[in-house]
């Protein structure tokens, strides 16, 4: 009797799909988790996640979000020397007296005239491209156009509200079966790392070490979170290095050591599309942060293939499946999760798919003209 109750919860741990989310911080894994709430769990028929996640909580994040995101910004503009350009010099510097998110968010008159301070065109002309490389609250422009007018004292975020959050979560997993499968889906926190000596304390050779308590091995899907806007940006923990570059160091650990037997479903998950697709029409520029890149910097497509192209030259054996996709549409989401889980082809997101298509329609007006001028000398 107990051989076979043992057997079934051996049957029933082998049945399961076990799926690992990871990433550095601020990848968009806890973005990507809630949606996949969403869709598995079916918590949309409440308008809300508050059947998961406290609320209040949530609107405290908001707070915080808007708070020092624009304080934030603000302070770029006086180390800049630029405060004369302020047309509401008088509101900033309200703003800088603010102790914090909570009291300023007590001052409802501070509060209703914050958008005011968001569109000073000193404000704008900051957030254009990638002049600064290290704010990435892409969530403000959200919370200033579409919830800072609904905030009250009967304020209750809506699922896109929760869902632009900018949060540091824990370790988090959650369980769902269907059609007679079980899946666990488990969200790492943003890694870290500590440098160590490869060959003792007297050595100058350092290794990146990538550190969780936690065992990998019961996992059988790996995926990897890269933001595709980490081009430009610099990693709040370690000094002077790029995100994406910080994600190929990762990249490296994960497929070339930890996961690199044929065993393991390896995926890489390129989120915040919508963001990059914004900043390289904007000017961001890849060669200033990776001078490799010998294509069109303001093509979106070509920035995205030659990220692509970095990490699968660093791969040593085996192949990964990526996804690109904006993690705030839940139909990306639902048809990438899909892909995941059935272990299908890509998924690209239509916001670089048009672009695709748009560089195409180029190419072929560029070799028709061509062909036009080589048929005029022809016949001259």
């Amino acid at each position: 009797m107990e051989q076979n109750a043992n057997n079934m919860l051996k049957q029933e741990e082998d049945d399961k799909t076990r799926i690992l989310f990871l990433g550095i911080l601020y990848s968009g894994k806890s973005t990507h988790l809630r949606q996949i709430q969403l869709l598995k769990q079916d918590f949309r028929e409440y308008g809300n996640l508050f059947t998961i996640f406290e609320p209040n909580s949530f609107t405290q994040y908001i707070h915080s979000n808007i708070f020092y995101s624009l304080l934030f910004l603000v302070e770029e503009v006086y180390d800049r020397k630029l405060e004369h350009l302020f047309e509401n010099k008088n509101l900033a510097e309200e703003l800088l007296k603010s102790r914090n998110e909570y009291y300023a968010f007590k001052n409802k008159e501070l509060v209703d005239r914050l958008p005011l301070l968001y569109n000073e065109n000193v404000i704008q002309s900051l957030l254009k491209g990638d002049t600064l490389n290290n704010f990435d609250y892409f969530n403000l422009d959200y919370y200033i156009k579409n919830t800072l007018s609904r905030m009250n004292d009967k304020f209750i975020p809506t699922v896109t509200d929760v869902l632009n959050v900018r949060q540091r979560l824990k370790q988090y997993e959650f369980y769902y079966k269907e059609n007679n499968k079980r899946f666990i889906v488990k969200d790492m926190d943003g890694v870290k790392h500590e440098k160590e000596m490869m060959f003792g304390p007297n050595s100058d050779t350092e290794r990146r070490i990538y550190k969780h308590d936690f065992d990998y091995s019961s996992y059988n899907i790996i995926v990897l979170h890269v933001s595709l806007v980490d081009f430009y940006l610099e990693c709040e923990e370690v000094t002077n290095q790029n995100r994406l570059r910080e994600s190929l160091y990762f990249f490296n650990y994960l497929f070339n050591d930890k996961f690199k037997d044929d065993i393991y479903e390896k995926v890489i998950v390129f989120t915040k599309v919508d963001v990059f697709v914004k900043k390289i029409k904007e000017g961001a520029s890849i060669k200033k942060y990776f001078n490799e890149f010998n294509g069109y910097e303001h093509n979106p497509v070509e920035v995205f293939e030659f990220i692509l192209n970095l990490f699968k030259s660093n791969l040593k054996s085996g192949t990964f499946k990526y996804h690109v996709l904006n993690i705030l549409d839940f139909n990306e989401v639902e048809q990438t999760f899909l892909n995941i889980t059935s272990k299908q082809g890509h998924f690209i997101s239509p916001l670089l798919r048009e672009d695709t298509e748009s560089k195409f329609k180029q190419k072929l007006l560029s070799d028709t003209n061509k062909n036009l001028c080589d048929l005029k000398v022809t016949m001259l």
